[in-house]
């Protein structure tokens, strides 16, 4: 009841809100896309407004974001597929293994959730479901952003840095960015490419966070140490943010390490303005969604677990991919098996999922040295 009062009240105060974001549309059903099984899936989901009593997993669900996404209002938020709540929770549980290298970074799910709300708000799908718990509540189908994927990364600078950081990992021939990142020809290809732009993302940032250190950006003599010092709560999330579009590279990331450890980050953000603005955005996000009170909490198929292992196996050309197939599948089975809610077992899938394929996000090292001079914190 509260958060049909928030939408309405949304829908009163702006005016662009229910042209953009309430439509009414039915979802296309592309049978050879890769994760479009979710919209039939997940309309047979768990009743959401039970998820607060499952919110095990930090994946949330239905909230009316306060804080303006692209200039828009009071938006209903809520993850469009069980691909995209797999692929911000897989991302976070591999930036969380980096603990192994002793590397202090943790980024939420709701991380990812809040920077995908602000590169293209989930739209470079050409089948974006609506709401299961709401059918007139549908993100905007956005082809502007095709070209760079849902997460809008460049492949001239996020690409080019995560081929020089992980070349034995990642598809780093001269087709490879184009296979894994690009939302464009999802009629013929069948893929919108979501779930490896996501963990791609996440291995960005497990460069990008020791860059802080690199003498002609933020110089920072301990990385670690500063974030855990530092007054803004969301500070990582806005810095990496501005990576993401600015790189690590430049006189902004030297003015947040020498000047705003006591005050917002973006207090050292400069031009350009709406760079700034998106790593406001996100924060606020980041730090909204991880205290909703409902979490993602639809039923795990094994056609789904299926789309997904299909989904993110061109981002890992070397991997085991049958091994992970067959290891996420048991995992599945063992935790009850077809259908068995994922609050209860999707970490343990993307766990084995990770063991069967043999790829484990690590600090860069020694190319991370090569190249710029900088080692892990």
């Amino acid at each position: 009841m509260i958060r049909a009062l928030l939408v309405t009240l949304g829908l009163l105060l702006s005016g662009c809100i229910a042209a953009s974001w309430l439509e009414d549309a039915v979802p296309i059903d592309d049978d050879d896309a890769s994760d479009d099984d979710d919209a039939v899936d997940d309309d047979d989901g768990a009743d959401d407004d039970d998820s607060a009593t499952l919110c095990r997993l930090p994946v949330p669900d239905h909230i009316t974001l306060e804080h303006p996404v692209r200039g828009d209002t009071f938006v209903p938020f809520y993850v469009p597929t069980t691909g995209w709540a797999l692929a911000a929770l897989h991302a976070s549980m591999q930036v969380e293994a980096l603990a192994l290298q002793q590397v202090e970074l943790r980024l939420s799910p709701s991380y990812f959730l809040a920077l995908a709300l602000e590169t293209g708000t989930f739209g470079c799908s050409e089948s974006i479901p609506p709401d299961p718990a709401d059918s007139a509540v549908q993100w905007p189908r956005r082809p502007d952003t095709d070209a760079e994927g849902c997460m809008q990364v460049a492949e001239g600078s996020v690409w080019l840095d995560l081929c020089r950081m992980y070349p034995e990992d990642l598809p780093c021939d001269p087709d490879g960015y184009d296979d894994v990142i690009p939302s464009v020809d999802q009629g013929a290809t069948g893929r919108d490419n979501v779930q490896p732009s996501v963990l791609a993302t996440a291995w960005y940032a497990a460069f990008a966070y020791p860059m802080l250190a690199y003498p002609s950006g933020g110089d920072a003599g301990d990385v670690d140490a500063w974030f855990a010092d530092a007054a803004d709560p969301v500070a990582v999330e806005k810095v990496l943010t501005w990576m993401h579009w600015q790189t690590p590279f430049g006189p902004a990331m030297g003015e947040v390490i020498a000047d705003c450890a006591d005050g917002p980050v973006e207090d050292c953000l400069g031009q350009p303005t709406w760079v700034r603005d998106r790593a406001v955005a996100v924060g606020a996000h980041t730090e909204q969604l991880a205290a909703a009170p409902g979490c993602f909490d639809r039923p795990l198929t094994a056609a789904l677990v299926d789309d997904y292992v299909d989904a993110i196996a061109v981002l890992f050309p070397t991997a085991d991919v049958s091994s992970g197939r067959a290891a996420a599948q048991a995992a599945l089975a063992d935790a009850g098996g077809d259908g068995t809610s994922f609050q209860a077992v999707a970490d343990a899938v993307l766990a084995a999922l990770d063991d069967g394929l043999g790829v484990r996000l690590r600090c860069p090292g020694a190319n991370l040295t090569t190249y710029y001079g900088v080692s892990c914190p």
